[in-house]
Protein backbone atom coordinates (compact mmCIF):
# COMPACT_ATOMS: atom_id res chain seq x y z
CA UNK A 1 0.00 0.00 0.00
CA UNK A 2 1.01 3.39 -0.70
CA UNK A 3 -0.74 6.83 0.32
CA UNK A 4 -2.71 8.99 -2.12
CA UNK A 5 -5.87 6.71 -1.84
CA UNK A 6 -7.70 8.85 -0.14
CA UNK A 7 -10.94 6.75 0.25
CA UNK A 8 -9.68 3.59 -1.78
CA UNK A 9 -6.97 1.24 -1.47
CA UNK A 10 -3.68 2.61 -3.02
CA UNK A 11 -0.89 0.69 -4.34
CA UNK A 12 2.62 0.74 -6.04
CA UNK A 13 2.43 -1.80 -8.86
CA UNK A 14 5.67 -2.73 -11.19
CA UNK A 15 4.89 -3.62 -14.70
CA UNK A 16 6.64 -3.32 -18.10
CA UNK A 17 5.69 -1.21 -21.02
CA UNK A 18 8.09 -1.33 -24.16
CA UNK A 19 10.83 0.79 -22.68
CA UNK A 20 10.62 -2.11 -20.26
CA UNK A 21 10.31 -2.33 -16.28
CA UNK A 22 7.54 0.59 -15.22
CA UNK A 23 5.93 1.57 -12.19
CA UNK A 24 1.73 2.39 -11.83
CA UNK A 25 -0.12 4.04 -9.44
CA UNK A 26 -3.32 1.59 -8.43
CA UNK A 27 -6.52 2.34 -6.56
CA UNK A 28 -9.43 -0.62 -5.54
CA UNK A 29 -12.69 -0.08 -4.24
CA UNK A 30 -15.21 -2.95 -3.11
CA UNK A 31 -17.96 -3.17 -5.94
CA UNK A 32 -19.94 -1.23 -4.18
CA UNK A 33 -17.71 2.32 -4.79
CA UNK A 34 -16.12 1.19 -8.25
CA UNK A 35 -18.43 4.05 -9.94
CA UNK A 36 -16.43 6.73 -8.04
CA UNK A 37 -13.35 5.37 -9.37
CA UNK A 38 -15.14 5.58 -13.41
CA UNK A 39 -16.02 9.01 -12.07
CA UNK A 40 -11.89 9.95 -11.41
CA UNK A 41 -10.88 8.79 -14.96
CA UNK A 42 -13.79 10.57 -16.45
CA UNK A 43 -12.59 13.60 -14.13
CA UNK A 44 -8.66 12.83 -15.45
CA UNK A 45 -9.45 12.86 -18.88
CA UNK A 46 -11.23 16.23 -18.43
CA UNK A 47 -8.27 17.61 -17.20
CA UNK A 48 -5.49 16.19 -19.79
CA UNK A 49 -7.76 17.50 -22.43
CA UNK A 50 -7.31 21.25 -20.54
CA UNK A 51 -3.87 20.62 -20.71
CA UNK A 52 -3.08 22.77 -17.69
CA UNK A 53 -1.36 20.63 -15.82
CA UNK A 54 0.80 17.22 -15.91
CA UNK A 55 -1.45 14.09 -14.99
CA UNK A 56 -1.40 10.84 -14.88
CA UNK A 57 -2.34 8.65 -18.03
CA UNK A 58 -5.36 6.16 -16.97
CA UNK A 59 -4.05 2.58 -18.24
CA UNK A 60 -6.62 0.59 -17.68
CA UNK A 61 -9.49 0.50 -14.92
CA UNK A 62 -12.68 -2.32 -14.68
CA UNK A 63 -13.85 -4.06 -11.94
CA UNK A 64 -15.12 -7.54 -11.16
CA UNK A 65 -18.61 -9.19 -9.16
CA UNK A 66 -15.91 -8.08 -5.64
CA UNK A 67 -14.07 -5.08 -6.47
CA UNK A 68 -13.50 -2.44 -8.91
CA UNK A 69 -10.13 -0.89 -9.79
CA UNK A 70 -8.35 2.16 -11.56
CA UNK A 71 -4.89 2.10 -12.83
CA UNK A 72 -2.37 5.20 -13.60
CA UNK A 73 0.96 6.10 -14.61
CA UNK A 74 3.04 6.38 -11.78
CA UNK A 75 3.91 9.89 -11.20
CA UNK A 76 7.35 10.89 -9.23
Amino acid sequence: PVSGGSIHEALKLEGEDSDGKAPYFAKVAPTEKAAMLDAEADGLAAIVAAGAVRTPKVISRGGDDEQGWLILEWLD
